[in-house]
């Protein structure tokens, strides 16, 4: 078995295939309620709360509104929401109430180093429970009979592929992007264009405001620094691509669905046949040691692993597993509600689109390289990079 991967059932592989393609799919509706949320053409920036209101702890405008008199065009957040009223409430009231601090990362998830390290959930779990295992058999008879998969030098290349991926999104998908962002808008708005999400949209401009857009009625609500900032036009209103859909659906939810989907494919977690076996070799061992010459002398590495091993079997078949899908379902869930949330308040639907079609750039290949195709290549190259089977060889049907 050594040097060779193992081969994957093609039962196995259809099944990854369809979890990759329903995940994508809830992720692009998901994008898709918090547009309609939205209405496509609302984008609010947080001012100084006190220029609104001495009632307000919180506020925000909508750049693209009209006047201060449109409807939701200025947000007060002065605590008179319901707590649930991120899930449950209001438009306004959404806005104003974040995700509860109780729920672990809820508000950690666009920072360093949570954004880097909480996608690794599943491969440093795989790490840790390879490297345990590792050391309870040892001593034992099975010692040398690991699957290649579960071989370290395999799962450092896979790790290492994942900082390479971050580290893409953060270098090309975020500076590049945004440098040739920032350079496309500011010869646009030098042609008079004004770099404008939608400040050309016959909806904001009618015969009562046939000013429309030119206005910039916020400005004196602004915090002091961006008003400084406000040098080219109204702060908020040039294009800006989500960076944030970068982030979710090109760095975080990649990565740990497809460590997820692997770890599914070539499991790390002993069964309970294995289980078994290794609890008869430790009693094995033990009976041996004992009435060997040498049992003194090996006494004390014999004990340390006879105890890892009875932790081991002591653990739930199921555990490991368990945590693992309980883990990637909370982080889905916590990124989720965070993309509604990005997309319904804080970018047009152009600035949304934009940022998801980037992350494409990483979302395509993932899935390409995880369950292969006929007509876009077998990736048979990136596929033993990160450990998987060939092409041909994933769907033989032995």
């Amino acid at each position: 078995m050594k040097g060779r991967i193992r081969m994957v059932n093609v039962q196995s592989i259809r099944s990854v295939r369809l979890l990759w393609i329903l995940h994508f799919l809830v992720g692009f509706v998901v994008i898709c309620l918090g547009v309609s949320s939205n209405g496509g053409g609302r984008k609010y920036v947080p001012v100084d709360p006190k220029a609104v209101s001495p009632t307000c702890h919180k506020a925000y405008v909508n750049v693209y509104a009209i006047s201060r008199d449109d409807v939701d065009a200025i947000i007060c957040c002065d605590g008179s929401h319901d707590k649930w009223s991120w899930l449950t409430g209001t438009y306004a009231g959404a806005l104003c109430v974040p995700i509860p601090k109780l729920l672990p990362f809820a508000r950690r998830l666009t920072k360093f180093p949570d954004s880097w390290l909480l996608p690794l959930i599943p491969i440093l779990l795989r790490i840790v429970t390879v490297q345990f295992r590792r050391l309870c058999s040892s001593n034992s008879a099975h010692g040398d009979s690991m699957e290649s998969h579960l071989s370290m030098w395999i799962t450092a290349r896979r790790f290492i592929s994942y900082i390479v991926l971050m580290n893409f999104r953060g270098w090309a998908l975020y500076i590049l992007f945004n440098m040739l962002q920032d350079t496309i808008a500011s010869k646009f708005s030098a042609t008079g264009g004004g770099g404008d999400s939608v400040a050309m949209d016959e909806n904001y401009r009618t015969n009562d405001h046939p000013s429309g857009m030119d206005t910039c009625w916020y400005e004196d609500l602004l915090h002091p620094s961006k008003q400084q900032e406000n040098t080219d036009g109204c702060y908020g209103r040039r294009f800006d691509f989500s960076d944030h859909v970068v982030l979710f659906f090109g760095h975080v939810l990649p990565v740990i669905l497809f460590e997820a989907l692997f770890c599914f494919l070539m499991p790390f977690w002993p069964t309970s046949s294995r289980k078994s076996a290794t609890g008869s070799t430790t009693e094995l061992n033990r009976s041996r040691d004992a009435g060997s010459p040498s049992h003194t002398s090996s006494s004390t590495g014999t004990s340390r692993a006879s105890t890892l091993s009875t932790v081991m079997n002591h653990v739930p078949t199921g555990a490991i597993p368990l945590f693992l899908l309980l883990s990637f379902v909370y982080l889905n869930i916590l990124v989720f509600v965070a993309v509604h949330r990005t997309a319904a308040y804080f970018h047009t639907s152009t600035e949304i689109a934009v940022g998801y079609l980037i992350s494409l750039l990483v979302q395509i290949p993932l899935g390409i390289i995880l369950w292969g195709t006929q007509c876009l290549g077998h990736w048979d190259r990136a596929r033993a990079l990160v450990g998987l089977p060939s092409y041909v060889d994933s769907i033989r049907d032995d």
